[in-house]
């Protein structure tokens, strides 16, 4: 990997072997392997994803809900 990649580069880079890995049919430690990587860095990545997904989606509840409540506020305010 480049020394001076930027974040976005670097993501954009694991995304993509992250998705090669789990297309390959390959256990980790043969898909590094043959790729060259360690497998604690691909766990890393995955979790991090993992991770990253699972806060937009609750970020998207949570935008959801207030959405939903601001919606039954303005209602009973009309309904009076």
């Amino acid at each position: 990997m480049p020394e001076h990649m930027s974040r976005q580069e670097r993501h954009d880079l694991w995304r993509e072997r992250i998705g090669s890995f789990y297309g390959s049919g390959l256990s980790a430690a043969q898909y590094c392997a043959e790729h060259g990587l360690k497998p604690h860095q691909l766990w890393y990545w995955v979790k991090r994803f993992r991770d990253e997904a699972s806060k937009a989606r609750n970020l998207r509840l949570y935008l959801s809900w207030h959405k939903m409540q601001a919606s039954r506020l303005r209602n009973m305010c009309y309904s009076w």
